[in-house]
């Protein structure tokens, strides 16, 4: 929508865009009345008597200094003119009756006089009303003004200068509900997320029913990684915004993050019943089906895609990930995972999550050095991701080399220092080192982030058997196998 104001009346198409001075002008013409909506661009609809300043048919205009009279004299009264016309008698009045003329003229004068002072009152009244509100809309169009500037500079990507010229406008307009969230915007892209989520924040207290505020914070939850408070706001996003399509893939992403895979299966399904065919909804159910460990119908959702999108990268390796956990899976054969991950590289050769698998499955085959090419092409397309740090260290246990894979795990802790699966690849190698303490140290710290996965406890099992911990490695034993039932640790 082009930049500019837009109003509508009651059963009427809207108008615009038009320019905040038109928009003035038609108030004070009785077009734009208390009803109208009225809306900025792409902001929402708000009355025009909420509009601080706009100068309603209801409120007169302001009027000219020349129009505010002299100083007044006593006034005369109309029909004490016309007395005075019609009645010589009037003019010369005889004694007997000068006393009751003079305070009948005294009385009228003070009359008129309080008539007349009323009267400048009004007018100095109507004055200082008149400018008073053409002062608040000037002031109006001062913000608009401000936040014109902020969208310009939001279109050339110049996002510090937006953020400037989008806090000019709050600060002459606190209440403007559009300027918090793009200047949430501005911070997402400058990579503030607490001061978006502020912004965001006070979207939402402003307007607690307009879905945008929820749906913009819940997407900065889900960049900061606190996926639970980002299901919370895309749940209040569906409410006000039922049919909103993103909202439901976000939570269902969200619902996979937090091992909450039935509530993920149930937004997919819902989005598969309601809309046409869409890749991305059968790649999210197809995840949530595996990590229900219902592998067989998690793989016809990847067979579905790669069947009506044979170019499908991401496809492949989700189906390549669940082949991998077969234990028949020969490095060459057309089905092996393998072949998916190598599939992947040929149609996106930058895909990160293709060159993981497939350096995996080389390293499960003892084809370390294959390994280790495919990781090093990982670093070169993204040198501050964890991932290949990790796959590298874990090559470099393999080949016993132990100083350069502890290297790697640190070097990856420090970007993900809350990554539990980092902390239970530590333990391993501290392990492999026999240095016991330091493993269980690490392990400890993974389950206190993630108490729900089976592997940990298997892990602290074996380094409390290291340690000669029979009894807590037994207990330990037993909280692996319950998880791997489904059942709480």
């Amino acid at each position: 929508m082009l930049k500019g104001w837009y109003y509508k009346n009651p059963n009427s198409q809207e108008i615009g865009p038009i320019t905040a001075l038109d928009l003035k002008q038609l108030a004070q013409k009785g077009v734009i009345q208390g009803e109208t909506l009225v809306k900025m661009g792409d902001g929402n609809w708000v009355k025009a008597l909420s509009m601080p300043g706009l100068p309603l048919s209801m409120s007169k205009p302001v009027p000219k200094i020349e129009a505010v009279p002299p100083p007044l004299s006593i006034p005369t009264d109309r029909h004490e003119e016309e007395d005075e016309e019609e009645n010589e008698e009037y003019q010369k009045p005889k004694k007997t009756k000068k006393n009751k003329s003079s305070k009948k003229n005294t009385k009228k004068a003070f009359f008129g006089w309080q008539k007349g002072l009323v009267a400048a009152g009004l007018v100095l009244l109507i004055a200082t009303s008149g400018i008073i509100a053409w002062l608040a809309f000037s002031g109006q169009e001062k913000w608009m003004e401000y936040y014109n500037k902020g969208q310009e500079a939001t279109d050339k990507k110049q996002h510090g200068i937006a953020i400037q010229h989008y806090t000019d406008a709050i600060k002459h307009n606190k209440k403007y509900l559009d300027a918090y969230l793009v200047r949430g915007d501005s911070y997402i892209e400058t990579k503030e997320y607490d001061k978006a989520i502020v912004d965001f924040t006070m979207a939402i207290e402003l307007n607690s029913t307009d879905y945008k505020g929820y749906y913009r914070r819940a997407k900065a939850y889900t960049i900061q990684k606190e996926p639970k408070k980002a299901i919370h706001d895309y749940t209040k996003t569906i409410t006000y915004k039922p049919d909103f399509y993103k909202a439901y893939i976000n939570r269902a992403e969200a619902y996979l993050k937090t091992n909450s895979p039935q509530q993920a299966a149930d937004d997919c399904n819902h989005l598969i019943n309601s809309y046409n065919y869409d890749s991305e909804i059968y790649l999210l159910r197809g995840d949530a089906y595996c990590q229900l460990k219902e592998s067989e119908k998690g793989m016809k959702d990847y067979d579905r895609i790669i069947k009506l999108n044979p170019k499908n990268d991401k496809a492949y390796v989700k189906r390549g990930i669940e082949k991998a956990k077969s234990a028949v899976n020969p490095i060459g054969n057309i089905n092996s995972a393998w072949a998916d991950f190598t599939k992947a590289i040929e149609i996106n050769p930058d895909n990160f999550d293709a060159y993981i698998g497939r350096a995996d499955e080389f390293r499960k085959k003892n084809m370390v050095q294959e390994a280790l090419n495919d990781i090093n092409k990982l670093i070169e397309i993204d040198p501050r991701s964890a991932k290949p740090l990790v796959c590298r260290a874990m090559s470099y246990v393999d080949l016993k080399q132990y100083a350069k894979a502890m290297y790697d795990i640190n070097e990856a802790k420090k970007i993900e220092p809350k990554n539990a699966s980092i902390l239970w690849i530590s333990s391993l190698i501290y392990e492999e080192l026999k240095q016991f303490d330091m493993a269980l140290f690490e392990i400890n710290e993974a389950i206190k982030i993630d108490n729900t996965n089976e592997q940990f406890y298997f892990q602290r099992a074996h380094v409390f058997k290291s340690l000669g911990k029979l009894k807590d490695a037994n207990a330990d034993l037993e909280r692996a196998e319950n998880l791997k039932k489904g059942s709480p640790p």
